[in-house]
């Protein structure tokens, strides 16, 4: 099955603790080499629950790593995009977070994930570049 980009209206929603929201963590590594990755947990209507996972590696490339349960069928899609679309996203995440601070409200990057995982799609559409496993 192929994925596509998602809006707010493709999130399935129930009114529970752990499914109402995409819910984030970051992790940033800078022991022997810098790895950092921004995984989600995006509920959906039409795929499950989606566990989206977005890294960098130190290469002019990243991976957004796509898990989801199709018909019993557990399947992982990965795909390769360019750095500067992790940057981009992951210093917008970062500047919200900060930004954040000193607000009422927490923190929440839902529209943010959403638009990030629809970047890495729209420029796998155009350079065809995904790797599907069954697991």
């Amino acid at each position: 099955m192929k994925l596509s980009e998602l809006s707010p209206a493709d999130l399935r929603l129930q009114n529970r603790y752990g499914f109402d929201r995409i819910y984030t963590r970051l992790t940033l590594t800078d022991t022997d080499w810098m790895n950092y990755r921004l995984a989600a947990l995006i509920p959906t209507r039409r795929f499950g629950r989606i566990h989206v996972q977005f890294e960098y590696f130190g290469a002019q490339f990243s991976e957004m790593t796509v898990k989801y349960n199709i018909r019993n069928h557990d399947i992982q899609d990965v795909y390769t995009f360019p750095s500067e679309i992790f940057e981009r996203y992951i210093l917008k995440f970062l500047h919200e977070q900060i930004r954040s601070w000193n607000q009422e409200n927490a923190f929440y990057a839902g529209a943010l994930i959403l638009d990030f995982y629809n970047s890495v799609l729209r420029f796998r559409q155009e350079n065809n570049d995904v790797k599907q496993v069954l697991c």
